[in-house]
């Protein structure tokens, strides 16, 4: 299985409140992640945390697996920094793609976007994220 831990610092070349944006919406998930199958809102708690289904495809040695996960999503914005967390909740009724698709937890994970400069000055979003994945031991 994969216990994976990510943090970082990423420098994009784009306005915080569009990369916010475009990182938050499940619909352009799609773009920049391969692997991902599905991605459904399942419930607004508010304007500000949601709790999405989501299904995954990835391969192992020219094998595929297919991992969901339900997870809770809080984000805020204050001025021109964006802050989003994600962490997984127990599944939800009707939330599998497949009937024993394995679930991987999220644990306490998210970014900052905030307003930063590349090294030749030009303006930037500085993105400082943590990422904690746990899977099954097969994937």
């Amino acid at each position: 299985g994969i216990n994976a831990e990510y943090g970082g610092l990423i420098k994009i070349k784009s306005p915080p409140a569009y990369l916010a944006s475009y990182l938050l919406n499940p619909e352009t998930r799609f773009y920049y992640d391969n692997s991902l199958k599905e991605s459904r809102l399942l419930q607004t708690v508010n304007e500000n945390v949601k709790l999405y289904y989501t299904a995954f495809q990835t391969k192992k040695c020219l094998v595929n697996y297919n991992v969901d996960i339900c997870n809770l999503t809080v984000h805020r914005s204050e001025g021109d920094t964006h802050i989003a967390g994600w962490c997984s909740v127990p599944p939800h009724k009707n939330t599998t793609v497949e009937t024993g698709v394995p679930t991987i937890w999220l644990h306490y994970s998210g970014f900052v976007i905030k307003p930063g400069f590349m090294p030749d000055h030009s303006p930037c979003s500085d993105v400082h994220c943590i990422f904690q994945v746990r899977s099954p031991s097969h994937v």
